[in-house]
């Protein structure tokens, strides 16, 4: 009885029919607001690395789609992508961007066949014989808002290939590329 007093009050519809459901979902919508569908982040070279580019992150209906465009790495190379805790990328070789961000728990490397082994580790990004990696990673567990949110946190792009092994850390990383994911 509480509930539908509190109801009648918030939204001035009593009882819980589809008048009051739709009182309560939109005065939801005022209390929570619209969250951001479309973000990026910028990478900068760290240290002695020449690696810039562009991450563009929007959610669609399949995920959180997480689109980049690297520049300035080695010709025919592979390297460790990461979205990690913190939103710094100032310290040396990006030291300040934490552990990779995982959410649930999931500890390990992506793999190209599975890519959503841990929140925060992305395949790995493979270089043409130009130095530039373009392509897209599509994943359900990352989000602009929420629990899973990236918003405000580094990305990374690493000198060597992220390991296939369980296990895999931040710390054995050395980042050659970082950026702040925001709006």
């Amino acid at each position: 009885m509480r509930l539908q007093a509190r109801l009648r009050q918030v939204t001035g519809v009593g009882g819980f029919g589809a008048a009051g459901c739709a009182g309560l979902l939109l005065s939801g919508c005022a209390l929570f607001g619209s969250h951001p569908h479309e973000a990026e982040a910028r990478l900068w070279p760290t240290a002695d690395a020449r690696v810039y580019g562009r991450i563009a992150l929007a959610e669609g209906a399949d995920g959180l789609q997480i689109s980049y465009d690297v520049r300035g790495l080695a010709p025919n190379s592979v390297h460790g992508m990461h979205i990690h805790e913190t939103g710094l990328c100032s310290g040396p070789g990006a030291s300040d961007a934490g552990p990779h961000f995982d959410r649930e728990g999931t500890a390990g490397a992506a793999t190209a066949a599975q890519p959503d082994t841990a929140s925060g580790d992305l395949p790995n990004i493979r270089a043409d014989s130009s130095g530039v990696a373009i392509g897209v990673v599509v994943t359900r567990r990352l989000a602009l808002d929420g629990v899973r949110s990236v918003l405000g946190r580094a990305v990374t792009v690493d000198r060597e290939a992220a390991g296939m092994t369980a296990g895999a850390t931040a710390s054995a990383a050395e980042h050659i590329a970082c950026g702040v994911i925001g709006t």
